[in-house]
């Protein structure tokens, strides 16, 4: 299984959880609604930004396209919420990134973000 690249720096103020819904809601026809538990495991998504330079986006590149087969493969993610490694995908495969301004030395850091689908919580 693919792990994701060591040199990466999250951007906690871009980091955001969301549950999946494991019910199923049924309305009745007269009463309250009923709603019954559909997965024995949780799931989550979550959209995460990471900071890289220039050398380290083009080795996230190669990643994503050699290792994660164009984003559609599985791999080894270290949660920072509780330090725990899950395995999650990237929600379609896909990413988007964009230049920060520019650092020391007149060097370009890049934003990296995308949404990743756990399997289990």
């Amino acid at each position: 299984m693919a792990v994701f690249p060591a040199f990466k720096a999250l951007m906690f103020d871009s980091f955001q959880e969301q549950a999946e819904s494991a019910v199923l809601r049924t309305q009745m026809d007269s009463g309250s609604v009923k709603q019954a538990q559909l997965y024995s495991q949780g799931s989550f998504n979550r959209t995460v930004t990471y900071v890289f330079t220039g050398t380290q986006f083009e080795a996230f590149k190669i990643w994503w396209r050699d290792d994660l087969g164009l984003g559609a493969g599985w791999f080894d993610w270290d949660d920072p919420l509780d330090g725990a490694t899950k395995q999650v995908m990237m929600n379609q495969g896909v990413y988007s990134a964009r230049p920060l301004d520019q650092g020391e030395g007149n060097t370009v850091d890049i934003a990296v973000s995308f949404r990743l689908d756990s399997r289990g919580s």
